[in-house]
């Protein structure tokens, strides 16, 4: 709003592109540059983005939404546009990145959403991941909703989370590994004490175990 307020300001922009012009701006100088457009649609479950830098700088965007993989039609233009971004994805945590100590991060934005980078010398590339938790809630009607738990499932998963079973949960990025650990805890007596080990939170405290301890 600041921004706009400046652009009305002026009398060589017409009014008809101050709205779209505020936007870009605020998503170059404050936000996700290229990649606003998706991070403020919620509808998208994933952003990934892979840049490499010889012989020249090149990147492709790629994003999930309700389906297979899409490609994005918009790529950022040069590294410094793309390390600005991710370093504002970081600040947040109070991380910075590096080619040596951390040329890995992982962190959490505070809406929950799960971010991974690995810049050179960790990859030839740079690889930026976003996976966004905001838009589903792990709960029995939704996973139901979405064809991940059934009857059958529901009955299982009750007896073997009620009865203090060991279960293991694998598979690819993206599968749902954590939604699922998110919804097995809903099985959970609420005054029963969960404890969790993770390198980033991702337990869904506020909103899928509510009033536990």
């Amino acid at each position: 709003s600041r921004i706009r307020r400046l652009l009305l300001a002026r009398e060589d922009i017409p009014p008809e592109e101050i709205d779209d012009l505020a936007y870009k701006l605020f998503a170059d100088l404050y936000g996700m540059g290229v990649i606003q457009e998706l991070d403020d649609d919620p509808s998208v479950g994933e952003i990934m983005v892979n840049a490499r830098v010889f012989p020249r700088f090149q990147s492709s965007i790629y994003y999930y939404r309700g389906g297979p993989k899409q490609q994005y039609y918009y790529e950022f233009r040069t590294l410094e546009e793309l390390k600005n971004v991710l370093d504002r994805l970081v600040a947040f945590n109070k991380k910075s990145i590096n080619s040596v100590e951390t040329a890995i991060v992982e962190a959490t934005r505070p809406n929950r959403d799960r971010v991974n980078i690995i810049v050179p010398d960790a990859s030839e590339n740079y690889v930026l991941n976003i996976r966004r938790f905001t838009n589903f809630i792990p709960n029995l009607e939704m996973m139901k909703k979405v064809g991940t738990v059934d009857d059958f499932i529901d009955k299982l998963m009750s007896v073997l989370v009620r009865g203090k079973a060991n279960i293991g949960v694998g598979g690819p990025m993206g599968v749902g590994k954590t939604t699922f650990v998110n919804f097995l805890l809903t099985y959970t007596d609420p005054i029963e004490r969960k404890a969790v080990i993770a390198s980033v939170a991702e337990t869904d405290v506020d909103r899928v175990l509510a009033g536990h301890d």
